[in-house]
């Protein structure tokens, strides 16, 4: 992470609260056009990530931001 910043990356944490939250703020940060998207956690984070990401895709809207895993 110190790399990216220091590459002039910015970086927004989320700490959800539940996985309404989780895959809102995947689906809102998709739509805002981030450059990629950033998940941390075990295989439930992940899947509500991949989730949010693939109705993003399936909504019509543009190609999702690609995903990395932590």
């Amino acid at each position: 992470m110190l790399e990216a910043l220091a590459a002039g990356w910015q970086l927004d944490v989320a700490d959800p609260v539940d996985a309404d939250a989780a895959i809102a703020r995947v689906r809102a940060a998709a739509r805002d056009g981030v450059d990629a998207i950033l998940v941390a956690g075990g295989d439930g984070t992940i899947r509500l990530a991949v989730e949010a990401l693939a109705t993003f895709a399936a909504d019509g809207r543009a190609t999702p931001p690609p995903l990395g895993i932590v």
